[in-house]
């Protein structure tokens, strides 16, 4: 099977993401990496350049800097993205989309698309405070004060 993968470069989404390629390689797989966010870290790329030596054609990785949904100045997310990706697949012929973000559910392809929901900023925020994140309103994360 042909994977387009999407990550986001800049947190947990990166380790999600390379740990299901690996395995989607050693599997026999083959997987084309989109990063978006912000360009890869000089630890991303070493790791992209180890799968590249390790699986040859079967793993390929491109990179842009395409804002993620949850940044700000965001509004060119999907128009931008979607070009990308559009690139690649038309490149790497994949048998099925598989994406960090929800906005490229819509992306107009005939591939089969799956999207992983990570978290929310909201329940994120509440699991990293000791007494919960209260918003500008007064209420937390759950609607209560």
């Amino acid at each position: 099977m042909r994977i387009l993968l999407t990550s986001d470069t800049t947190g947990g989404v990166w380790t999600f993401t390379t740990e299901l390629t690996v395995e989607l390689l050693r599997r026999g797989h083959a997987v084309a990496l989109a990063g978006l966010g912000r360009r890869p870290s000089h630890e991303q790329q070493a790791w992209c350049a180890a799968q590249s030596r390790a699986y040859g054609p079967s793993f390929q990785f491109t990179v842009s800097d395409v804002p993620q949904e949850w940044m700000e100045k965001n509004e060119f997310v999907f128009t931008q993205g979607a070009g990308v990706l559009l690139h690649v697949a038309k490149q790497f012929r994949p048998d099925l989309l598989h994406s960090s973000q929800f906005c490229f559910g819509a992306l107009p392809l005939d591939t089969p698309k799956l999207v992983t929901a990570h978290n929310d900023v909201l329940s994120w925020a509440d699991a990293c405070s000791l007494r919960g994140w209260k918003g500008p309103d007064g209420f937390d994360s759950t609607g209560y004060w």
